[in-house]
């Protein structure tokens, strides 16, 4: 028997003693007479699975591989990457995992890959073998066929197997609630060395002051060709305080010189400032119109 039927065939062998022993066990019925033990709850539709994982597997150019894969319910990707003599191996697969009823996740995999200047495909049978409920680590068997080019730059089918050890973890996607948004963009605003504090009123005019200095600085720097001597002023008619927030509201009156002309433009108009206490300093964001 050729060497990679006996590889392929040892393979196989150890999928079937994997699943063997990963029958499942009669749980215990659990007692009806006790509500309280009773807990329901839901999935969340956001979570995917990564795993990152080491593998050995045939043909030669994935003998030693590593690959990163992603899992949203039924579909998952699978990148697996391995470097060689004669250079990188890569590979992206699509898998779908079936709803075959025994004890272990099974796939069907199908996917490209690009080695020492062709492009190849193949097509997978697979399975997850968990180390446990509770374990993040888990055992990946798949085999099947592969296409590939030789030498003279014929097609040509060979088997492929592969197997892989994995560390998985869950990515949460959960889309950000406003509160969370605006807590997440409070926190990148605190200076190093933060001791959180009660809201400082006081502080919010110099805070507007300086962050009113620095858009004029940024103007005269990014339209120094065009105009000169911007200036800027507010007038304040109602400001709102409570809670860690601030709105103050009032007009606005701006000019420049023309450099080309020499004639002064001008404008006017009303603002709108939100202000927000991130536990040391005040952040905020205006809209003029």
């Amino acid at each position: 028997m050729k060497l990679w039927m006996r590889r392929l065939c040892l393979v196989w062998a150890c999928f079937a003693v994997a699943l063997a022993a990963a029958q499942e066990t009669p749980a215990e019925t659990p007692s009806s007479d006790s509500s309280e033990d009773v807990i329901t709850g839901e999935g969340s539709e956001f979570l995917i699975l990564a795993e990152v994982a080491l593998g050995g597997g045939w043909p030669g150019y994935q003998l030693y591989n590593i690959n990163l894969g992603f899992q949203k319910e039924s579909f998952g990707l699978n990148f697996r990457t391995s470097w060689t003599e004669a250079g990188p191996y890569v590979s992206l697969a699509g898998r779908y995992f079936t709803p075959i009823p025994i004890p272990v996740p099974t796939f069907v995999s199908v996917g490209g890959g690009y080695f020492s200047g062709s492009p190849g495909g193949f097509a997978t049978f697979g399975a997850q073998i968990p180390f446990g409920l509770d374990s993040p680590f888990q055992a990946t068997i798949e085999a099947g066929a592969a296409l590939s080019t030789d030498f003279g730059g014929n097609l040509e089918f060979l088997p492929t197997a592969n197997i892989t050890i994995g560390y998985t973890f869950f990515l949460d996607t959960t889309p950000l609630t406003e509160e969370e948004k605006l807590q997440r963009e409070l926190a990148r605003d605190r200076p190093a060395g933060c001791v959180v504090g009660e809201p400082d009123y006081s502080t919010i005019g110099s805070t507007f002051s300086r962050r009113l200095d620095s858009e004029i600085k940024k103007a005269k720097v990014k339209y120094a060709g065009v105009y000169n001597s911007p200036s800027y002023s507010v007038k304040w008619s109602s400001k709102d305080e409570k809670d860690g927030k601030a709105v103050w509201k009032g007009t606005w009156t701006g000019s420049a010189k023309e450099v080309l002309t020499g004639n002064t433009v001008s404008g006017s108009g009303s603002i709108v400032v939100n202000f927000s206490w991130n536990g040391c300093s005040w952040s905020m964001s205006y809209s003029l119109n």
